[in-house]
């Protein structure tokens, strides 16, 4: 970032330059009066020195502009590249019906199991665990 700012800052000094240069070659040989070459002298060369310069500059932008061009290019297709990928990684989850109607299933199942206790129970000959005396409760102290 500092880079660029420098080539801003070295940019806009040269730009400042190259105008004091030509107002002043205005102010010098800009009567127009019976010169030699009828437009002014050197108000001419100044005025290609100027262009040339923005010339340059513009070049230079549109050489910024291409890199920058580029480099967006490149993120573009980075972000094609992971939105395919995640795409493809959702196809494969579960949808949203399969994940409730399993739920639901999974429920039920565990909710006949504790409802049918007992006849699953006697179903398969299983004896509950239950002490065989029964447990002795000894009085409050009063």
């Amino acid at each position: 970032m500092a880079e660029v700012d420098r080539s801003l800052a070295d940019r806009i000094r040269q730009r400042t330059i190259l105008e004091a240069s030509m107002a002043e070659a205005d102010r010098s040989g800009g009567g127009g009066g019976g010169g030699g070459e009828g437009d002014g002298g050197g108000m001419t060369e100044a005025r290609v020195a100027v262009l040339e310069a923005n010339v340059t500059y513009i070049k230079e932008d549109v050489g910024d502009m291409k890199q920058t061009l580029k480099d967006l290019q490149k993120d573009t297709t980075a972000l094609r590249i992971e939105s395919a990928t995640l795409t493809e990684g959702v196809k494969h989850l579960p949808s949203k019906g399969f994940v409730v109607t399993a739920t639901l299933a999974a429920l039920t199942f565990f909710a006949a199991v504790v409802l049918f206790q007992g006849n699953l129970q006697r179903a398969f000959n299983i004896v509950p665990n239950t002490p065989s005396t029964p447990a002795v409760v000894a009085p409050l102290p009063k």
